[in-house]
């Protein structure tokens, strides 16, 4: 399972919330779709708050990481809710 982690506060991020990309501009988060790893950007798909379609972007651009969870995760917690989490994460690539 895919799960979108806030980069900055550690909070997880749920499908319907509201996001900010880097320049400000807010969004509505549609879907959680590839994760990241080494080399390789996690992306996201939002729409805008007016009902336009959005677009699948990389996770960064919302200060977002996207992990798995789950049986099929490597060494990550099902909550990676804890700064040291995160810092673990960032520090690895992720």
């Amino acid at each position: 399972m895919l799960r979108a982690i806030h980069a900055k506060t550690g909070k997880p991020v749920e499908i319907g919330d509201e996001i900010t990309d880097f320049r400000g501009d807010k969004a509505i988060l549609v879907s959680v779709d590839r994760v990241r790893t080494l080399g390789r950007s996690g992306l996201i798909t939002y729409k805008l708050p007016d009902g336009k379609s959005g677009r699948c972007v990389y996770d960064k651009v919302y200060d977002i990481i996207v992990i798995e969870t789950g049986e099929n995760a490597s060494t990550l917690n099902a909550e990676p809710n804890e700064p040291r989490q995160i810092n673990s994460l960032k520090e690895r690539g992720l």
